[in-house]
């Protein structure tokens, strides 16, 4: 008890001592607070189930990998079997699946280890469970953090991928599945805002021409703002960022230890997302290697999208390696347009990538193309306005609202 005590004395005093200047204060503590599973089990709805992947350490026992499934009913706990070998299939899965085909052969490869790695992840029981669900949330540990379980194969003959028989989403832990939304989208200005540099001279690396192009589709399903090339630079980041819904970034990143992705004039680093209070329903990082980061024990892996989740965004489309310019265009101009029907986010990106394999020819099918991409938190549907903003129409016309009872008031005291 007296160390209980103390720790919290010293957590207390940790929390006193952070400033609104680095990070908002509310969304530190909220950080700080342990995960309760009862919470997290009340934000899943129904038909959705969360499996976090448990890779293990330390005495025998917890060396084990094991899944833990998680609904609103229940909490179930299956052991998966020989760990090495599944570590040996991880190392060949992301090997084959982080570049195109080449040849047929190539093909077949991927989609024998894509398959034996599936069977170890999802033993019989696990899947017989999941046919009674249709959305899944993965949360993994370790090296298993990386890889696109929307590309593992369920069966061979045809063959058939796990995202074409459950949307998938995933969250960095646990914790995060309790996370309320701590902002407010009532007074965005905009539903999308996209800042794509094109061009970085400034950064010698790769010009990215379709860029201009995704984010003038997108602007045009939903209606918002874009910045181009030279305007497309930090002091727009950091004005416009918290306005829209929807923000889209297409550009570069990279995942070292010091995350950033690139304006046109500077690198954004992931400490400067900590600092910053977007609240945004759904973050676009159409950039490459948004997903990948450092390892953290207990937490995943620590990324330019955890950095967002920090800032109080609701969720993160981001990618696990560079990704192709003409596919990321197709897929994501396809995902626009669905959640504009009113389709969630996961339903959205699940059908996106189906368009996109029923029109894609030979290597444009391999799954380097498509699975790249990680939806991360919340997967629900946005509500998009057609004013841009109904409060923002309201509180414009307040004033001509005051000059009417104005005047009217006037007129009546003139009768008298």
């Amino acid at each position: 008890q007296t160390q209980l005590y103390q720790t919290k004395q010293r957590k207390a005093s940790i929390l006193d001592s952070i400033t609104t200047k680095g990070m908002n204060l509310i969304q530190a503590q909220n950080w700080f607070e342990a995960q309760s599973l009862e919470k997290a089990r009340s934000k899943l709805k129904p038909g959705s189930a969360a499996l976090h992947f448990l890779w293990g350490g330390g005495d025998a026992d917890r060396k084990k990998a094991q899944v833990l499934f998680v609904s609103r009913n229940e909490v179930l706990l299956f052991p998966l079997e020989n760990k090495d070998l599944l570590n040996s299939l991880i190392a060949k899965f992301m090997n084959q699946v982080s570049r195109p085909f080449t040849t047929g052969a190539d093909a077949d490869r991927f989609y024998a280890i894509s398959n034996e790695l599936y069977q170890l992840l999802f033993p019989p029981a696990l899947q017989e469970k999941l046919s009674d669900y249709d959305d899944l949330i993965i949360i993994a540990a370790n090296e298993l953090g990386y890889i696109p379980f929307e590309a593992l194969v369920v069966d061979t003959k045809t063959p058939t991928y796990l995202f074409s028989q459950y949307t998938i989403g995933y969250s960095p832990s646990m914790g995060l599945l309790k996370k309320d939304n701590l902002g407010d989208d009532l007074f965005k200005s905009m539903n999308f805002l996209g800042i794509a540099p094109v061009s970085f001279e400034e950064h010698d690396l790769p010009l990215l021409p379709y860029t201009k192009e995704e984010l003038l589709e997108a602007n045009e399903v939903l209606g918002g703002d874009v910045f181009i090339d030279s305007i497309a630079n930090r002091s727009t980041f950091f004005k416009k960022a918290s306005q829209s819904r929807i923000l889209h970034l297409a550009t570069h990143a990279a995942a070292d230890e010091q995350p950033w992705i690139a304006l046109k004039d500077s690198l954004v680093y992931l400490n400067d997302l900590y600092a910053l209070n977007l609240n945004n329903e759904l973050v676009v990082l159409s950039a490459c290697n948004t997903a990948s980061g450092q390892i953290q024990k207990g937490e995943g892996v620590a990324s330019l999208a955890r950095g967002f989740f920090y800032s109080g965004s609701k969720s993160v489309i981001s990618t696990r390696w560079s990704t192709n310019d003409k596919a990321t265009q197709l897929i994501l101009k396809d995902f626009y347009k669905i959640l504009s029907d009113g389709k969630d986010k996961a339903t959205a990106l699940q059908l996106a990538r189906l368009n996109y394999l029923k029109n894609a020819q030979l290597s444009e099918a391999s799954p380097f193309y498509w699975s790249s991409f990680a939806l991360m938190g919340d997967p629900s549907a946005i509500e998009f306005s057609g004013l841009q903003n109904n409060w923002w129409w309201l509180l414009a016309m307040v004033p001509l609202l005051l000059l009417f009872l104005f005047k009217k008031s006037r007129h009546k005291m003139g009768n008298r």
